[in-house]
């Protein structure tokens, strides 16, 4: 046999039928998924500058079932801000009553909660 005998034709690699694409585009990541309107968002502020998300979703995950939240790695004034969804108004309500004004230890900055609307990403609870 010629060399050009072995070589056999393997078939196509290509599905038949076009694939689908993300809606999304190139990005393998999907898009941010919109918060449930029945989400109750609390934002903090005055978050420690050396506060991971971990450490984040602890400290809000015990006053309740998270839907979602974000630690943001920005820091303006010299600390860090988020935001968690709960998924009742209850946890949202007992989460800014116990860390609105709390101290952290060995943080100089007492945190800042309040109540936002879930659908409110700039962080001012709907108000311009």
């Amino acid at each position: 046999r010629g060399r050009s005998d072995s070589r056999r034709r393997q078939p196509s690699r290509r599905p038949s039928q076009p694939q689908s694409r993300p809606q999304w585009g190139r990005s393998r990541t999907p898009p941010p998924t919109r918060p449930s309107e029945d989400a109750w968002r609390v934002w903090l502020s005055n978050l420690p500058t050396d506060m991971d998300a971990s450490e984040f979703k602890e400290i809000v995950g015990a006053y309740g079932a998270i839907v979602d939240f974000t630690l943001d790695k920005r820091m303006s004034d010299g600390s860090k801000s988020g935001w968690v969804d709960y998924r009742t108004r209850r946890d949202a309500d007992a989460a800014i009553l116990d860390l609105d004004e709390r101290r952290i230890e060995g943080w100089q900055m007492r945190l800042k909660a309040r109540a936002g609307r879930a659908d409110d990403r700039r962080g001012d609870g709907g108000r311009r």
